[in-house]
């Protein structure tokens, strides 16, 4: 399955991957309510990588990883987006047909 969350593909990461998976037992640890389907199959940071500054090649660290669904996953990201984006003063502007 190819990788569309832009991890990489290095051989620590896959092995570090299969390692959260298997310890949480292919079960989401985020389970969003009205949105988590169980079935995980990405190991996700659970501190933001971009707020550490980590380059990604260096986060293979299993203990901050845990393993989330797909949807629960892009919850996640849009939520620490968003959050980024409010902590550095970026504001939203609604759209012209909404005002």
């Amino acid at each position: 399955m190819p990788n569309t969350y832009g991890q990489g593909s290095t051989r620590a990461w896959r092995k570090t991957r299969q390692t959260v998976l298997e310890r949480d037992q292919h079960r989401c640890q985020l389970r969003y309510p009205n949105i988590c389907t169980g079935l995980a199959t990405i190991a996700d940071h659970i501190t933001n990588l971009a707020s550490t500054g980590t380059p990604r090649r260096d986060a293979v660290d299993p203990a901050d990883c845990q393993a989330v669904c797909p949807e629960c996953h892009d919850e996640k990201t849009r939520r620490e987006r968003r959050a980024g984006q409010l902590a550095r003063g970026h504001r939203t502007a609604k759209h012209p047909g909404i005002l």
